[in-house]
């Protein structure tokens, strides 16, 4: 059997969700239950951030240098920015519990995965070349209706027609003298 909420407890849930109430959660940040240690910050780390905030203050951009300078057409930056930064390209921001980009079999690398792809090939020609002997009689279809005859010897008389065409065209052009060769237009 249930029990009926007492007057006190719907107050309490008026008051916690009554758009006043949100309006007013969502204005303040919420609460740290331990106050930011100054200490477990990093020094140096702040004095980049204040370096790089300052030079931003003045209308000097970093990633604008950087486009302009001239090291940075260079087709290998790439790999020298990770190099230099140490960054390691497999690495990911979820929980390894969740995602662990390393914790995969030695045979999902690409190095095993190209030596399976080759041993099967390899497979696959051997048995093509083994059946390709046993083969005694090669089958073949007869000739369709009269329509793709007709078909056929049409074709034919139009390569012809065109073959001809070509030949008439050659001989007028053997006719003409030699600086009238390329354009067809005769002169009056």
């Amino acid at each position: 059997m249930e029990t009926l909420p007492t007057e006190l407890e719907k107050q309490h849930h008026k008051e916690e969700h009554s758009p006043q109430t949100q309006q007013t959660d969502l204005k303040q940040p919420p609460k740290d239950d331990e106050p930011a240690q100054q200490d477990s910050i990093n020094p140096d780390l702040i004095n980049k951030i204040t370096r790089f905030k300052a030079l931003r203050e003045q209308g000097i951009y970093f990633n604008d240098n950087l486009v302009k300078s001239k090291s940075y057409r260079n087709p290998n930056i790439y790999a020298k920015l990770v190099e230099f930064l140490n960054i390691s390209e497999t690495s990911t921001n979820f929980d390894p519990t969740f995602w662990h980009p390393t914790g995969f079999p030695p045979s999902a690398s690409a190095e095993s995965l190209r030596e399976l792809q080759q041993t099967l090939a390899d497979e696959k020609t051997k048995q093509r070349a083994g059946t390709q002997g046993k083969r005694s009689t090669i089958q073949f279809e007869h000739a369709r209706t009269s329509t793709s005859s007709s078909t056929t010897h049409s074709s034919i008389r139009n390569s012809l027609k065109r073959e001809r065409d070509r030949d008439v065209d050659r001989e007028r052009d053997r006719d003409r003298e030699p600086g009238q060769r390329k354009s067809h237009i005769r002169s009056p």
